[in-house]
Order: C-alpha cells, then sequence, then structure tokens
C-alpha cells in the first residue's frame, strides 16, 4: 500500500490543527502528548494516553481516531477497525469522515478483508473525491481482490482434484479384485476347405453308409414279413 504510514501519520497531524477550545484544556494536553509519543513509534504508549482520554470524553472524534492509528501500527487490526467506525460516526465534517473511512480500508486490508476495505474506500471518496491516495489504495485493493479470488478458486481446483484421486484408486483396485468378465464376440465358424479327393471319400463314405442302412431296412422287413406284396395284375 502506497505510503501507509505516511498517510496514517498524515491523518494524525491534521487532526492535531483542530481548535483547542473544542477540548478541555487537560484532555488537550493529553491528546497532545499521545500525539509525541505516537512520533516517537512509541504507540503502546500513545495508546494508553488516548485511552486515557477516552475515559473523560469518550465520544472525542480525535481521540477515537488517534487511537485506531495505535492499534493499527501494532497490528491490532480488530481493535483499529472499531475504533475508526467509532471516529466515522463521530466526523464532525466529510473531510474528517473521509480520514476515518480511509484508515478503516487500511486496516481492513492488513486482514485482507479485501471487499470490506474497497467498500471503505468508496465511501471515502464520496465524502472527498478528490483524494489522490485514497483512489490510489482503492484500486490497488480491487486488484488484491482479483488475486485472491483467482488463488481460492484455484485451491477449490486442487481440492477437488484431490478428492477425485483416492475415488479413482479405489475404483482401480476393485477393478483389480473383481475384474469384469469380457464379453468375446462370437466369430462365426468359417467352413472347411476340403480337397478334390476328400470330398469324394466323404461323398463315398455317405452312399456306403446309406447302403448299409438300407439292408437293414430290408432285413428288418424281411424278417417282420413285412416286405412289400406282389401285385395281381
Amino acid at each position: 500500500m502506497k505510503n501507509n504510514k505516511n498517510i496514517l501519520l498524515t491523518g494524525l497531524l491534521l487532526w492535531i490543527l483542530f481548535p483547542v477550545c473544542l477540548f478541555a484544556q487537560n484532555s488537550n494536553n493529553k491528546i497532545a502528548e499521545g500525539n509525541q509519543l505516537y512520533r516517537s513509534n512509541d504507540f503502546e504508549g500513545a495508546q494508553k494516553t488516548y485511552e486515557e482520554v477516552l475515559k473523560t470524553l469518550p465520544e472525542s472524534e480525535i481521540g477515537n481516531y488517534n487511537l485506531g492509528n495505535t492499534y493499527y501500527q501494532q497490528q491490532q487490526y480488530d481493535n483499529a477497525i472499531a475504533a475508526f467506525q467509532k471516529a466515522a460516526e463521530l466526523a464532525s465534517s466529510p473531510e474528517s469522515r473521509a480520514k476515518s473511512m480511509h484508515n478503516l480500508g487500511n486496516a481492513y486490508i492488513a486482514q485482507k478483508n479485501y471487499e470490506a476495505g474497497i467498500q471503505a474506500y468508496k465511501q471515502a471518496l464520496r465524502d472527498n473525491p478528490g483524494s489522490a491516495d485514497t483512489k490510489y489504495n482503492l484500486a490497488y485493493a480491487q486488484t488484491l481482490l482479483k488475486e485472491q479470488k483467482k488463488k481460492q478458486e484455484a485451491q477449490q481446483k486442487k481440492e477437488e482434484e484431490k478428492k477425485k484421486q483416492p475415488e479413482q484408486q479405489n475404483k482401480k483396485e476393485e477393478d483389480k479384485q473383481n475384474p469384469s468378465p469380457q464379453k468375446q464376440q462370437e466369430q462365426p465358424a468359417k467352413p472347411k476347405e476340403y480337397s478334390k479327393d476328400e470330398l469324394e471319400r466323404i461323398l463315398q463314405s455317405l452312399n456306403n453308409d446309406d447302403k448299409e442302412v438300407q439292408d437293414k431296412v430290408n432285413k428288418q422287413k424281411a424278417q417282420n414279413g413285412t416286405g412289400d406284396a406282389e401285385k395281381d395284375w
């Protein structure tokens, strides 16, 4: 994200420029003390200081906004989101709300919640259409979202293929253990080819068989007296 710390720090410094009369003197001094600690990168010390302010003035827009920045720098993104949302609700102008929404978008992006970050940046641009930093971050978040979706789709496809592998392996094992009977196509019997001599022998054998059968039949008729009677003419 482009100069993310600088963007946050710029917003923090701009808040200090608000008139002192908006706060009680003691709270204003605490805000200044927290700002100094923040600029010294003592984010934990700054956090505690802003929290003291909010105990007295829980509806302090600047206190919530600056507290959100300290959470962000400590990578406590859930807390940062809550603080920036509170600051946006308490915003006294579209410009100040845009700063809170911009940093809210940063916190969402840090959590890789790109869709929520995109929505926060869009809201920031509605309040402050001329912010180049917010436009840049929005475009960057949209690119990250596309890449995230591609990775998710690739991962999902990989998992689906992985699930199919055991099923395919089990099927192969089952096929090995219980092979399916293979259907053989019946081929029509090919007639045997005989030579001329073989054919003659077969015909002669058939004739002999016929003669033997005929002789047996005639002999049987003679024994039974069933032969043909001579006809009287």
